[in-house]
């Protein structure tokens, strides 16, 4: 069966939540590099990009490539999307052509190691890797300026939503599952998605949610990885675990934050992936 990976990349040139760093395109050469039989690499983009202004980054006359822009598979009620990831990837399942089994990825994690389609389903259900440690995020945390910890938080108490401490990496998703959970879900997705920027407890993020609700409900399999070997995820100014991403090797990493400047973490990425100078 077809497998196709989604990336959701800026909300807009240069601003305030991001930049247009050169991350994505060592995290594409992750993905042909060591996931087998990829179909179709989608990457959404504001609808202000020009192929122009991407270029420089990604190969768009790749055939693999498609871009995407948010007016393609957003209803245009809740448009425009200033910046809120939450609201772009609750409807991630209506592109067009997507396939069943995708992987979904930001542009700051990359594939480490070989993997093939069981890497990530199993017996065609997605697995879901949680961090070890409590399946939960903590409700008693303080969460101000923390929108997203916000809405994981409002996720459980008022949603009875479990499992939330998923790997921040890149994951599994069927279509048909997010399209199970928009039906059960639906109000709480068309309400949150007229929050054009992130708005905490008031946001409902059906992709990622999907994943914790499938695991609830028998429709996927729900794994503890090591957080070093499996999931490694550093902030980008940790220049010392940076670099120790090519001692470890893990299967998946994240590397986030990066900004221009951060030269240790491109001259670790160029190592990991052998890119000629």
């Amino acid at each position: 069966m077809a497998l196709d990976v989604v990336y959701l990349w800026c909300g807009l040139p240069e601003n305030s939540r991001c930049s247009l760093t050169k991350d994505i395109s060592y995290s594409i050469r992750s993905v042909k590099k060591y996931i087998e039989n990829i179909r179709t690499i989608w990457i959404i983009v504001d609808d202000l990009f020009t192929v122009e202004q991407l270029e420089s980054l990604v190969d768009t006359k790749d055939n693999k490539i498609r871009l995407v822009r948010y007016k393609e598979f957003m209803p245009k009620k809740y448009l425009p999307v200033i910046w809120n990831s939450n609201v772009l990837e609750s409807w991630i399942w209506r592109i067009k052509g997507l396939s069943e089994k995708f992987i979904y990825m930001c542009d700051d994690m990359y594939i480490g190691k070989k993997c093939s389609q069981d890497t990530f389903f199993y017996n065609d259900m997605p697995i879901v890797r949680i961090n070890r440690g409590g399946p939960n995020h903590s409700t008693t945390v303080h969460v101000e300026g923390n929108d997203y910890l916000a809405m994981w938080q409002n996720a459980i108490t008022e949603h009875k939503i479990h499992y939330t401490r998923l790997a921040h990496n890149c994951m599994p998703y069927k279509k048909s599952l997010l399209v199970k959970y928009y039906k059960l879900y639906k109000d709480q997705v068309d309400k949150a998605s007229v929050n054009s920027v992130r708005s905490g407890k008031n946001d409902f993020n059906l992709l990622r949610f999907s994943g914790s609700l499938s695991v609830m409900n028998g429709d996927a399999i729900l794994i503890a990885t090591d957080p070093i070997k499996v999931d490694y995820f550093v902030e980008a100014i940790e220049k010392k675990a940076v670099k120790n991403i090519l001692t470890v090797k893990p299967q998946f990493f994240c590397i986030n934050n990066t900004n221009k400047d951060q030269t240790w973490v491109y001259e670790t990425l160029d190592e990991y992936f052998k890119v000629k100078k």
